[in-house]
């Protein structure tokens, strides 16, 4: 008697790594009665777990493979592919001149109070913002400082005699609403030679005076609304380090928009 030469799927055997070593896993179809609605399982060691679908097997129909397989070519790329590869490739070689020339360059990159408002709450929740995501200077070591604040006065719209810089470091973690404001201070970050890379913070002084008192500090505040569970940048304002932070708590909250009778926590903020 003929039998018929008709096949249901079964299970598929990987093999993950090289022809030396590796590892088999595979995927399972254990009921085949019904085949349309069979559930997949991947057997990796003691390991199983539910798959939607086993590997794709893809067949070429031999009198089409001269036209499917055959060598590609530009004129095969869609032309936003064209554009996106070599974009990427563009960035790719960018990469690369400045890792090997990183050490005659340093980047500068800089965030202000609107850079921080659009970030914080949406796609940061802890430290002052997201640095990969901010404005960005590659400039000589050997360029001086007065001449970064002119470049950055044209590109960021912040005139030389409105700016202040800040290079951020954190003290110890702690909550500080009864803390000295020296607890929590920001401090300046000099160095005797130029790094790869410096994070700043660009204050607009605005009507401000240019000069910070030697006992002041800049603290950084973010407010955090419960009843509507929303995270905000307020801004930065200044502090004696001799007093103790409850003496700003009715500055903090005119900043944040409450009134003086709400009930406040206040926190130094924790990175992770």
């Amino acid at each position: 008697a003929s039998v018929r030469n008709k096949y249901r799927l079964h299970s598929v055997l990987v093999h993950s790594g090289g022809i030396n070593g590796g590892h088999y896993y595979a995927f399972i179809k254990p009921d085949l009665k019904d085949a349309d609605d069979a559930q997949w399982y991947k057997f990796d060691d003691e390991h199983v777990s539910k798959v939607s679908s086993a590997y794709m097997l893809v067949y070429i129909r031999e009198s089409d493979m001269d036209q499917i397989l055959c060598d590609a070519t530009q004129e095969h790329l869609a032309e936003h592919l064209r554009a996106r590869f070599a974009k990427e490739q563009e960035d790719k070689e960018r990469r690369r001149l400045e890792k090997a020339e990183a050490h005659l360059y340093t980047v500068m990159k800089v965030l202000g109070k609107n850079g921080i408002e659009e970030q914080i709450g949406e796609k940061v929740i802890f430290d002052l913002g997201d640095f990969e995501d901010a404005h960005r200077f590659r400039l000589p070591k050997k360029t001086p400082f007065a001449e970064f604040r002119a470049i950055a006065a044209k590109s960021l719209g912040v005139p030389i005699e409105r700016q202040r810089w800040w290079t951020l470091h954190r003290e110890e973690i702690q909550p500080i609403d009864a803390l000295p404001v020296e607890h929590c201070r920001q401090k300046m970050h000099t160095s005797g030679s130029a790094p790869n890379e410096l994070k700043l913070y660009l204050e607009d002084l605005g009507n401000k005076e240019p000069e910070v008192n030697r006992d002041e500090v800049c603290l950084f505040l973010k407010c955090y609304n419960p009843d509507r569970a929303e995270l905000r940048f307020v801004g930065n304002f200044y502090a004696s380090k001799h007093d103790k932070l409850t003496k700003y708590l009715p500055m903090m909250r005119e900043m944040c928009g409450f009134d003086q009778d709400t009930p406040v926590d206040v926190y130094e903020e924790i990175s992770f």
